[in-house]
C-alpha cells in the first residue's frame, strides 16, 4: 500500500480586509492563533528591501518587516510598505490582485513566529468579495504557483499546500450563525449582510442553502469619502479615527476640533469643527441611503431573519437595525472574541476569518485523521 498524503504542517484562513489582513493559523494539532497586517503593499527595489530590513532582522516582528519576491517582482507589504516607502491602502483594484502579496507575506510571518524550516505544507482557505469570485480559480492558480518558491527577507520559501479553498466574504460568520441556530437554519429564508471597509456584501440563505452572493463598493470608505468631499480634502485615516472616537448616536463639534487647523483661533476652530460635524451627520444619511437602495435590490420580499457584520456594522447599528422593523436583526453570528487569541482590539472584525477558521480546521482535521486511520 503507497504512503499517506502528508498531513498539512500548518492551517490557515485568511480575510483580506481593506483596512488590514486577518489570518488566523495553527500548526498541527495546535491551538489557533490570530495575526493582523497593515493592508499597503507597494512594488520596490530588492536591494532597497534588503537594505532597509537586514540591520533589523531579530529586533523587529516579522510582520513589520514583511517583503516578498516573486519571479523578481519585489513587493513591500504591510507597516514596512506603509512607514518606509510611505504607501498607501489601495482600494480601487480588486482584491485579489494584491492577495497574492499579502497571502506569502503572511505564510512568510506564520514561518517565521512557529519557527518551521523553509519547505512546508499548509492547507489554506481564503475569502473575497462574492463580485471576484469569478476570478477565483485563476486567483488560487496564481497564488500556489508563487507559493511554490519565494523570497522573503529570512531567504526563499518553499510551501506546499494540500488544499487551497476560496470562500466568498461572509462565509466565516455564515458558518457562525448556521452553528448557532441549529436545526432551524434549515427552515428559515435569510440574509447575511457584511459591511466592511472597502465592500458591502449580501450571501442569501434559503433553507439551509446559500443561493445568491452578491457585493458593492459600499464600504465605510464610501462614507468617509462622501465626508472628505465636504471637508476641504481630509484624510479618510483622520476622519475615521475621528468619527471612532465620537459617539455614533449624538455627535459634538468637540469631537472634531483635532481635525481643525491649528493655526486658527479657537472660535474659527469651532466653527469648522461644527462644519466638519454638519459634513459627517448629512454623509451618514446619504451613505445609509445609498445602503438602503442596494439592499431594495438584491434582499427578496419573504426575509425571516437578517445577520450583520464586519466592522463597519457597528457604527452603524442603530440605522442598520432601524432599516427592518419588521424582520429579526442579529449580529456577527453571535461571534464572541476567544480571549486566547489575544489581539482582542479587533473585536468584531475578525468574527469573518475566526468562523471560516472553526469550519476549514474541523474539515481538514477530520479528513487526515481519517486518512491516518485508513493506513494504520
Amino acid at each position: 500500500m503507497g504512503k499517506p498524503k502528508k498531513n498539512p504542517e500548518v492551517i490557515l484562513s485568511l480575510d483580506f480586509g481593506g483596512s488590514g489582513l486577518k489570518c488566523i493559523y495553527q500548526i498541527w494539532g495546535g491551538e489557533p492563533k490570530v495575526l493582523f497586517m497593515e493592508a499597503e503593499v507597494i512594488e520596490a527595489e530588492a536591494e532597497s528591501l534588503k537594505e532597509k530590513t537586514e540591520g533589523i532582522l531579530g529586533n523587529a516582528y516579522p510582520e513589520n518587516m514583511a517583503w516578498v519576491g516573486i519571479e523578481g517582482n519585489y513587493r513591500a507589504i504591510g507597516y514596512l510598505a506603509s512607514v518606509q516607502y510611505n504607501a498607501i491602502s489601495l482600494l480601487k483594484p480588486k482584491k485579489h490582485s494584491l492577495a497574492v502579496y499579502r497571502t506569502l507575506a503572511a505564510v512568510w510571518v506564520v514561518q517565521q513566529r512557529l519557527k518551521l524550516p523553509k519547505t512546508m505544507v499548509v492547507a489554506m482557505s481564503v475569502l473575497l468579495p462574492p463580485g471576484e469570485l469569478s476570478d477565483s480559480q485563476m486567483f488560487l492558480k496564481n497564488l500556489k504557483e508563487a507559493l511554490s518558491s519565494f523570497e522573503t527577507p529570512t531567504g526563499r520559501l518553499k510551501v506546499k499546500t494540500t488544499e487551497l479553498i476560496c470562500y466568498p466574504e461572509g462565509s466565516g460568520v455564515y458558518f457562525l450563525h448556521c452553528y448557532h441556530s441549529g436545526e432551524i437554519i434549515k427552515k428559515k429564508v435569510f440574509a447575511l449582510i457584511m459591511l466592511g471597509y472597502r465592500n458591502a456584501s449580501v450571501l442569501l440563505s434559503r433553507k439551509g442553502m446559500v443561493t445568491e452572493a452578491e457585493s458593492m463598493d459600499l464600504g465605510m470608505i464610501r462614507y468617509l469619502e462622501l465626508i472628505r468631499k465636504k471637508t476641504s480634502g481630509l484624510k479618510p485615516e483622520q476622519i475615521v479615527k475621528a468619527i471612532s472616537q465620537a459617539s455614533a448616536s449624538n455627535p459634538l463639534p468637540r469631537d472634531f476640533l483635532n481635525l481643525t487647523e491649528l493655526n486658527l483661533s479657537m472660535d474659527l476652530r469651532k466653527e469648522q469643527a461644527e462644519q466638519i460635524l454638519e459634513a459627517v451627520i448629512n454623509s451618514k444619511q446619504e451613505y445609509l441611503t445609498a445602503i438602503q437602495g442596494w439592499f431594495s435590490e438584491v434582499l427578496p420580499g419573504e426575509l425571516e431573519e437578517v445577520v450583520f457584520c464586519g466592522g463597519t456594522v457597528d457604527y452603524f447599528q442603530k440605522e442598520l437595525d432601524g432599516l427592518f422593523p419588521a424582520t429579526p436583526v442579529k449580529w456577527h453570528g453571535n461571534f464572541n472574541y476567544p480571549e486566547k487569541l489575544g489581539e482582542k482590539w479587533l473585536g468584531n472584525r475578525l468574527a469573518d476569518a475566526y468562523g471560516l477558521s472553526l469550519a476549514f480546521s474541523q474539515e481538514i482535521n477530520k479528513k487526515y485523521s481519517v486518512l491516518e486511520e485508513s493506513v494504520a
